[in-house]
């Protein structure tokens, strides 16, 4: 079972991906240098060229359009300062998230992530959309001020904000 929780301070500067992990992964595909940093863990598939045309566009555009699987990513640009972290299109992976004035929290386990930030009230809109729905349909989690990420997107923290 993959697992992992990560808090990103939306003020202070990230120097390498270890810095954001609070429950580390074992990476699939790690690719750094003095620009950036991607950390890939799941399943992804990638060709050999991935890995050579990686550092010429940097982006998460690029990682989603070129590579395939069920992955979760974190891409670190050193130059701009930010830190984009989500998950592959037509993921079973989820992406929990919780924003405070200060971080972004984001985990694959939306109790264990509102335990960590001290969120533990039942959502009842989750709780309603299940009931009459059988599944949830908007971005609310179990937990109330825990959101679910869609599939194929990600979020990108940068001082000051999320985008």
């Amino acid at each position: 079972m993959v697992s992992f929780l990560l808090k990103v301070n939306k003020a202070g500067v990230v120097s390498g991906t270890n810095d954001v992990f609070i429950v580390r992964p074992a990476p699939v595909l790690l690719l750094g240098e003095d620009l950036s940093e991607l950390f890939v863990w799941g399943d992804p598939i990638v060709d050999e060229s991935f890995s050579a045309s990686f550092p010429e566009h940097r982006s998460a555009e690029f990682l989603l359009d070129n590579a395939s699987g069920h992955f979760y990513f974190v891409l670190l640009d050193k130059r701009r300062g930010q830190v984009t972290a989500g998950n592959s299109i037509f993921s079973i992976l989820p992406v929990y998230f919780h924003e405070t004035a200060d971080a972004l929290f984001l985990s694959d386990n939306a109790i264990r992530l509102g335990k960590y930030c001290g969120r533990t009230t039942l959502s009842g809109k989750f709780v309603t959309e299940v009931i009459l729905f059988n599944f949830p349909v908007s971005d609310q989690s179990a937990i109330e001020g825990v959101k679910l990420l869609s599939s194929g997107s990600y979020l990108i923290i940068e001082k000051g904000g999320v985008k």
